[in-house]
């Protein structure tokens, strides 16, 4: 009996051994399971807590200052188109043919109403006022001797052609006369004008006439004779007569 009692005990005690041994090997695969669902579940919270933490930094980093934190912003005002109105700066101004001509000296030895006339004639013609010069002028007038009058002054300066520069160049030449048939004068500028031929032109008013023309110009001049260039006169009374180039 004895015997079989150990036995007995033995079994059961190799029982409980392997019960034991079979309860240490589950809760160990429970514990390696847990363990392991454990990181997988740590590892995902890892990633969501990383990709979560970026993005409101990623989307501060694009707002603009002012902007809601994690929130994108569009500007809050359109952009606006400007347009550059371009003047060209190329266009040729008009400008009076006196411009550029000194304004010649008062002349003495000039009779009265001469020498204002010839004042008023200057001060019209710097000033390119074509009013006032065609008011001065006399009646008749003459510009061209195929019958222009003073208009002609005004016709010159608006087709670009105009000649008050001349004027004025002639007027601060040294004037001649030419004496009338009843008694009167006629004061002229130049005074190389006054005379019959060219040979009878004194040299210094042969140089005058280098301040208006050039030295082939006045050789072709010198072969009419006598001087038919540019000149002006007014009379003894102050009557503007002419303002002529020719025979």
């Amino acid at each position: 009996m004895n015997k079989v009692d150990d036995r007995l005990h033995a079994a059961a005690e190799e029982t409980r051994q392997l019960a034991r041994q079979l309860s240490i090997t589950k809760f160990v695969e429970r514990t390696e399971t847990r363990h392991n669902g454990m990181l997988i579940l740590a590892s995902a919270f890892a990633v969501v807590f990383v990709l979560f933490g970026l993005i409101p930094l990623l989307m501060s980093d694009t707002n603009p200052p002012g902007g809601a934190e994690g929130a994108l912003s569009t500007p809050s005002t359109p952009l606006e188109t400007v347009t550059t109105i371009v003047t060209s700066t190329n266009a040729p101004e008009s400008s009076c043919s006196s411009a550029d001509t000194p304004v010649p000296a008062g002349t003495e030895r000039l009779p009265s109403a001469v020498a204002d006339t010839r004042d008023a004639v200057i001060a019209a013609a710097a000033a390119c006022d074509l009013d006032a010069l065609v008011s001065l002028a006399g009646e008749p007038f003459t510009t061209s001797f195929g019958g222009g009058g003073a208009e002609g002054l005004r016709s010159w300066e608006e087709q670009g052609q105009g000649e008050l520069g001349t004027l004025l160049r002639l007027l601060a030449m040294t004037y001649g006369t030419i004496e009338l048939e009843d008694g009167g004068q006629i004061f002229v500028w130049p005074a190389a004008a006054t005379y019959e031929s060219w040979e009878q032109i004194p040299d210094e008013q042969l140089a005058e006439l280098g301040t208006l023309y050039g030295d082939e110009e006045l050789e072709q001049l010198s072969g009419f004779g006598a001087y038919a260039g540019w000149r002006t006169g007014i009379n003894h009374d102050g009557n503007w007569m002419y303002f002529v180039a020719g025979d």
